[in-house]
Parts: structure tokens; C-alpha cells; sequence
């Protein structure tokens, strides 16, 4: 079955990343949670790169500004999660991609004021 043109290169750029990297993928769609902080999210990729282990969010054409922050969400709620580094993976209309890392170690501490102030606001609406 053919895909569909719209998504093609976004494949395409995948496939690309998973030859050229070698990317040995362990976990796709993890679901994570930190049960203290009372927090949850879907991990895209979790696996080997370049002898490391890695946590890759995957991102359609840009990094938006949030994603080391997010990655950092996630990070957290793994069991070893200090042993990952952090990666988004940009996929391209024009069937490039280019992988981003992460390594600002403050950006827990952004997610944890973030998540403070949302609930903060959930009980003083």
C-alpha cells in the first residue's frame, strides 16, 4: 500500500535517520509517568546511539522551543533516566532530518516550575 504524498518524505527522513545512525531502538510510544509529581507523557524512541543510551522525541520540520524541557519531562520519569541523553529528531518536508541534543541540565527545573504553576492554577482557578 502506497502512503500518502503528505507523509512520504516525513518517512523517508525516518528511514534515513534509522540507516545513517544506526539507532538501536528498545522502546516506540512508551508511556512514562512520575507518580510523586503526579505527572504523564508518551516517549517517542528510547534505545542505543553512538554507544549511548538515548530518548528521542521525533518533531515535524521544526524544534519547538519547549523540547529540551519536555525530553527532560521524560528523562525524569525513566528508572535510570540519568544514564540518557536527550535528542529530538527533526523530520523534513524535503525528506531530511537533522537530530538535536539536549544537555542544558536546568531544564528539569523549568519542567518542575511549569508543572508547580499549572497545578497551582488548577486549585485557585
Amino acid at each position: 500500500k502506497a502512503l500518502r504524498p503528505d507523509i512520504q518524505a516525513y518517512v523517508s527522513a525516518y528511514t534515513s535517520f534509522l540507516q545513517e545512525s544506526r539507532f538501536e531502538i528498545d522502546g516506540i510510544e512508551l508511556l512514562v509517568h512520575d507518580p510523586v509529581r503526579g505527572y504523564a507523557g508518551r516517549l517517542d524512541r528510547t534505545g542505543i546511539l553512538n554507544g549511548h543510551k538515548a530518548l528521542i522525541d521525533i518533531k515535524c520540520n521544526t524544534f519547538p522551543p519547549h523540547c529540551g524541557i519536555q525530553l527532560a519531562a521524560y528523562q525524569n520519569c525513566l528508572e535510570d533516566g540519568g544514564s540518557y541523553r536527550r535528542y529530538a529528531l527533526q523530520l523534513g518536508k524535503d525528506a531530511s532530518y537533522k537530530l538535536q541534543e539536549y544537555t542544558d541540565r536546568t531544564d528539569i527545573h523549568v519542567f518542575f516550575a511549569a508543572l508547580t504553576l499549572f497545578k497551582w492554577k488548577g486549585r485557585h482557578p
